[in-house]
C-alpha cells in the first residue's frame, strides 16, 4: 500500500524474476494491444458504428405507453439525431410495479444516455466514444468512457457541468471497467498492471506455453486535488493467483491473470474487488492492503451453501448490500446449465472473525447465456434490475435491461435494435434517482415532416427531470420574452409537440418549462414561421 502523492514514488525495486531489458518496439506494441477492450475478453473486434440508424423494420412510433411490444424512442421525435439507437420494449407485467428511478446504461453507439423505465430518453449526448453515467450519493453524476484510450474520468453536477476531473496517475491509463466516487468524494478505480516475467520460474508446467508475462491489477484512490491517497497492487497481495487462476492466454502470450471488473466499498469502508478469471471476490483492508478474505474460486475462505450450482463463475458487478450481504451478477459460464444469474449471499464468520460460510439467500436464473459483461442490482422496493451483457457466439442479442418484481416475475425487458455483430453488448445498466436542471435552455423547432404535413412545434429540455408542464408562448415580434399564452401541455415524455396554425402571418413561438409549483424554470429561444423570414 502507498499514500504518496502523485509522481513521488521513488526508488522502486525490480522484481526478482522480471526481465531486465529496455522496452523494445515489439514490447511497446504488446502493451498497446493489451489496452484493447475486446482483446482480453476473447471476443472478435466489431465495428460499433456498423449498425444503421434504425435496423428494425416496420417499427411502431410508440407515442403511448408501451404495449406488449413497442419501440423507443418515438420515431415522431424530431430533436434526436437518427443515429441515436432505438430499443425494443417488451412488457411482461404491471408497469406500475416498476421501481422508481432512471436507467443509466450504454448503447451501441457513441452516446451518453439516461432513460426512463420504459425506454424514453431523459438525457442524450453524443460523445467521442460510448460512455457510462452513474449517479452518486452526493447528487453528482460520474462519467467515464468505455475505452482504454482515456486518462480522465469526470464528475458532473446536477446541471451537467464539469465539477471535477480525475486524471490517471504516473502516466498510465485507467481500466474502463469501474469508476466509483467514495463517501469522501475521492475516486476509486483501477488499472491493468502488465509485468513481463520468466514464467517458467514461477509455474514450470506453463513453460511450454512461452508466456511473455501476466496482467495484474492496481487499485487507486485519488483525491479531487489529484493526489494518490491509496495504491494497492495485486502483485504484492495476490501472488497465489499464479497457481489458482486458469490458464487464459491471449494472442501475444500474455496471461490475463485476474481480469478485474468491479470495485465497491463495504459498509466498514474496506474494498470489494471482483476478479473474473479466478471467479473470486476479495475484500481488501483499506488501511493495510491485507486481503481479509476471498469468496469463490480456488482457495476461497468460505464454504458456499444453499446454492445448487455450488459456485459462481466469471462474475461481474459485485456490490455490498451491508450487514455482510453481497450481490453478484453470475455469468455462470461453467456452472449448471451455464445461464446467468443474479445472486445474493450472506457471509458468516466465527467468533474470531474468520470466514466460515457463504449462504445463498436470493437467486434469479435469467435463463440467458451471458458470456461477458452484465450487472445485477437490488432496488429499494425489492425489485431486481439485470443487464445481460453479450452472448459469446452472438447467437442471441442479450437484453440490456430486465426488471423483475420481488417474486422474480418479469415486468419489462429492453433490447437494442441493431444488427448482430455490430455491437458487443451493454457493459452495465444501473437504476437510481437523479435530479437535474441543465445549464442550457430548452429546445424548440417547427417541423412539418409528418404524414399529414401538419406544421408542429416540437419542444423539450434535454436532461431536465423537474419539468411538470410546458407553457407555449406566441407573439408577432421576435422578443426575448413572448407574453401571449398559446397552449399548456402536461409533461409526459422526452419530447412534446403541438399543431400550430399555418397562415401567411408571421408568428413567433417559445416553449417555457414549468416546475411542480407552476414557476417558470427556463425558456427556449424563439422560433418563427416562414412568413417571418
Amino acid at each position: 500500500m502507498s499514500w504518496n502523492k502523485m509522481d513521488t514514488y521513488k526508488g522502486a525495486t525490480t522484481q526478482k524474476n522480471a526481465i531486465d531489458e529496455p522496452s523494445s518496439p515489439e514490447t511497446l506494441e504488446l502493451f498497446r494491444k493489451a489496452q484493447d477492450n475486446n482483446w482480453l475478453l476473447g471476443i472478435p473486434a466489431v465495428n460499433q458504428r456498423a449498425g444503421k440508424a434504425d435496423d428494425a423494420e416496420n417499427v411502431s412510433c410508440g407515442e403511448q405507453m408501451p404495449s406488449a411490444e413497442d419501440y423507443a424512442p418515438s420515431c415522431a421525435y424530431k430533436t434526436i439525431p437518427k443515429s441515436y439507437p432505438r430499443a425494443k420494449i417488451t412488457v411482461g407485467g404491471n408497469l406500475t410495479a416498476l421501481s422508481a428511478g432512471y436507467l443509466f446504461t450504454s448503447g451501441p453507439r457513441d452516446w451518453q444516455m439516461i432513460m426512463t423505465s420504459t425506454g424514453d430518453p431523459v438525457y442524450v449526448r453524443q460523445d467521442r466514444v460510448a460512455s457510462i453515467l452513474t449517479p452518486t450519493q452526493n447528487g453528482d453524476l460520474l462519467s467515464w468512457p468505455l475505452t482504454q484510450a482515456s486518462q480522465d474520468y469526470e464528475v458532473l453536477g446536477p446541471d451537467y457541468a464539469l465539477r471535477h476531473r480525475f486524471h490517471a496517475p504516473h502516466g498510465i491509463k485507467f481500466n474502463w471497467r469501474e469508476f466509483l466516487q467514495t463517501e469522501k468524494g475521492t475516486g476509486l478505480l483501477f488499472e491493468m498492471d502488465i509485468q513481463l516475467l520468466r514464467m517458467e520460474d514461477l509455474v514450470p508446467p506453463f513453460a511450454r506455453e512461452k508466456i511473455k508475462g501476466a496482467i495484474g491489477v492496481i487499485i487507486h484512490e485519488i483525491s479531487v486535488e489529484g493526489e494518490v491517497v491509496m495504491e494497492w497492487r495485486s502483485w504484492d497481495h495476490l501472488l497465489f493467483s499464479f497457481w489458482e487462476a486458469p490458464l487464459f492466454i491471449k494472442y501475444e502470450n500474455l496471461w490475463d491473470l485476474l481480469h478485474q471488473n468491479s470495485l465497491d466499498e463495504d459498509d466498514d469502508g474496506n474494498i470489494l474487488l471482483s476478479m473474473r478469471r479466478t471467479s473470486q471476490i476479495a475484500k481488501i483492508d483499506r488501511d493495510t492492503g491485507e486481503v481479509l478474505w476471498r469468496l469463490g474460486g480456488r482457495g476461497g475462505n468460505f464454504k458456499i451453501v444453499n446454492d445448487k450450482r455450488e459456485h459462481f463463475d466469471s462474475q461481474h458487478d459485485v456490490r455490498s448490500l451491508g450487514n455482510n450481504r453481497i450481490s453478484i451478477f453470475d455469468n455462470g459460464i461453467d456452472t449448471g446449465n451455464g445461464t446467468a444469474r443474479g445472486l445474493e449471499y450472506d457471509l458468516y464468520f466465527d467468533s474470531d472473525g474468520r470466514p466460515t460460510e457463504a449462504r445463498l439467500v436470493n437467486e434469479y436464473d435469467t435463463g440467458i447465456y451471458a458470456f461477458a459483461m452484465g450487472s445485477y442490482r437490488q432496488m429499494p422496493n425489492g425489485n431486481r434490475v439485470y443487464c445481460l451483457g453479450h452472448d459469446k457466439n452472438y447467437e442471441n442479442f442479450n437484453p440490456f435491461y430486465i426488471e423483475t418484481d420481488p417474486q422474480g416475475r418479469e415486468l419489462i425487458r429492453m433490447d437494442w435494435m441493431v444488427k448482430k455483430k455490430s455491437f458487443i453488448g451493454t457493459y452495465r445498466t444501473g437504476k437510481g434517482p437523479w435530479v437535474a436542471i441543465p445549464k442550457w435552455r430548452p429546445t424548440a423547432l417547427l417541423d412539418d415532416n409528418n404524414p399529414t404535413k401538419t406544421l408542429r412545434l416540437h419542444f423539450l429540455w434535454n436532461g431536465a427531470t423537474e419539468v411538470k408542464k410546458w407553457r407555449i408562448m406566441m407573439g408577432n415580434s421576435d422578443g426575448e420574452e413572448l407574453t401571449e399564452v398559446f397552449a399548456e401541455v402536461e409533461k409526459k415524455q422526452f419530447e412534446h409537440w403541438i399543431d400550430v396554425p399555418q397562415t401567411k402571418k408571421c408568428q413567433y413561438f417559445q416553449a417555457a418549462a414549468l416546475d411542480a409549483k407552476g414557476k417558470e424554470m427556463s425558456r427556449s429561444p424563439t422560433v418563427h414561421t416562414k412568413p417571418c423570414s
